[in-house]
């Protein structure tokens, strides 16, 4: 049988500084930029001699544009998860 570990309680942290999602992004070097007209896996990322990334996350954004009030978008949506 496995002994219970023992249990800790931090302390609460007051929080001090904080940064926007915006301006997270705007600090990342040009090099961990990428511009694609397709979504690209973390393994077909440009990084590393073309070997991708494995881990972290990936950041997808579109530019918007000007829709009229009676217009209709339709998304197709994949997702696959491996656990």
């Amino acid at each position: 049988m496995i002994p219970e570990s023992e249990k800790t309680a931090y302390p609460t942290l007051e929080l001090q500084n904080f940064i926007s999602y915006s301006q997270m992004l705007a600090q990342l070097s040009k090099c961990n930029k990428f511009k694609s007209k397709e979504i690209l896996s973390m393994e077909n990322l440009p990084l590393y001699a073309l070997s991708g990334q494995n881990f972290g996350y990936i950041v997808y954004r579109k530019k918007f544009f000007t829709l009229e009030d009676d217009t209709t978008i339709r998304l197709q949506v994949y997702f696959h998860a491996y656990i």
